[in-house]
């Protein structure tokens, strides 16, 4: 059975969205891969960056990220990263 990408990156993102740890990882992991987005190192600092701030396992990751990025590119997510407030559950 095919894999339904929108829906995995809709779930991912909605879970990350609400502070969940494994969801922010693998939502960097798609971001940096391109699997199931479109690549983008921002987005993926972003999401490994707050994720890394729960587990410090993750920080590995991000250090990995940082090599494929520009300066610019690691402020941007950094800032975006600073700015994220976990969103509540809307029933």
């Amino acid at each position: 059975m095919a894999q339904n990408y929108i829906e995995a990156e809709k779930w991912s993102k909605k879970a990350a969205d609400q502070g969940d740890v494994g969801a922010q990882f693998n939502l960097a992991m798609m971001y940096y891969s391109g699997e199931c987005v479109t690549k983008n190192y921002v987005k993926a600092h972003k999401w490994i960056n707050l994720a890394a701030i729960q587990n410090n396992d993750y920080a590995e990751f991000r250090d990995e990220f940082e090599g494929k990025m520009t300066r610019e590119q690691i402020a941007e997510a950094q800032k975006l990263a600073s700015e994220f407030v976990p969103k509540k559950e809307i029933k």
